[in-house]
């Protein structure tokens, strides 16, 4: 009976090459696989492409609100961006847009913007014209924001009459969840941590709003929530801030770091904000 011979001999340099080679390969295939896990930690999922039901409620399906998954903790949450703008208009309230506001949502654009990355955009030329872009990407664990906007009013905008609304909010998120404000934090510029608890109590009134704008405002322009097993954080930083602020409501269960606006008449102001997503060390869920 014929012995069966490899085509290639174990010690010869064509397998031994061949072997390299395909070692090469395969780190190459992890590195590619550790690298889009851990640069890549995001998934960005337009309003139209949700299940209805998770977005019956309210704002949760406009043109300038986008879904983000958070891979690590297999979480949904919502990111209502430039919600309103709070500015100079002539007519107003009288004149509005949709929930009296002074932005047109329907106006708003998003751009997929390569992996891991989305570019946003409105023009708007009535009540308040104005010009918004920006980008929105992944970065690491942290999700950053930064763009441009530009006054083509007729008024000037300053921080103390003029700013945006940014929300973040985590009503999909139920280990969030916080009707009572006791996970919902503000840090002080003296030292310490605060909560919207300990501030506002546990009232009927869901909402809650506290300047950063100014230099004596007491607190810096980061809000942070935690989830209910305080192992998780969620913490929103903007520049320049105006206010920190919050729906305690379950179908709502938003924080917001919102924008303070400066920008003379035909001018542009930057505006910035990181949310970062963190495991709290030495806790166990």
């Amino acid at each position: 009976m014929p012995t069966l011979r490899p085509s290639v001999p174990w010690n010869s340099r064509r397998f031994r090459n061949a072997l390299y080679g395909l070692c090469v390969a395969l780190l190459i295939a992890a590195g590619l696989v550790y690298y889009a896990f851990f640069r890549f930690q995001f998934q960005f999922i337009p309003a139209d492409k949700m299940p209805p039901e998770q977005t019956d409620t309210w704002d949760a399906k406009v043109e300038n609100a986008i879904y983000i998954r958070y891979k690590p903790w297999n979480e949904v949450f919502l990111f209502h961006c430039f919600e309103d703008l709070l500015v100079p208009a002539d007519g107003w309230p009288d004149r509005h847009f949709k929930n009296d506001r002074k932005l047109d949502e329907t106006l708003f654009k998003w751009q997929k913007d390569g992996a891991g990355a989305m570019r946003f955009s409105l023009e708007q030329k009535e009540l308040v014209p104005f010009k918004i872009e920006g980008r929105l990407w992944a970065d690491g664990n942290k999700l950053r924001v930064e763009g441009t906007i530009e006054n083509r009013s007729k008024y000037a905008w300053t921080p103390d009459q003029a700013g945006a609304l940014m929300c973040f909010r985590a009503h999909l998120a139920k280990e969030f969840e916080d009707v009572e404000g006791m996970r919902i934090w503000l840090t002080k510029k003296s030292g310490g941590r605060v909560s919207v608890n300990d501030l506002v109590g546990r009232t009927v009134y869901p909402f809650f709003n506290f300047f950063v704008c100014r230099k004596d405002d007491p607190y810096e322009p980061w809000i942070a929530k935690e989830n209910k097993t305080g192992t998780r954080r969620i913490t929103f930083a903007s520049t320049p801030a105006a206010s920190l602020g919050g729906n305690r409501y379950d179908y709502m269960s938003c924080i917001h770091c919102n924008y303070a606006l400066k920008a003379e008449p035909g001018a542009t102001a930057h505006f910035a904000s990181t949310i970062t997503f963190e495991d709290i060390p030495g806790k166990r869920r």
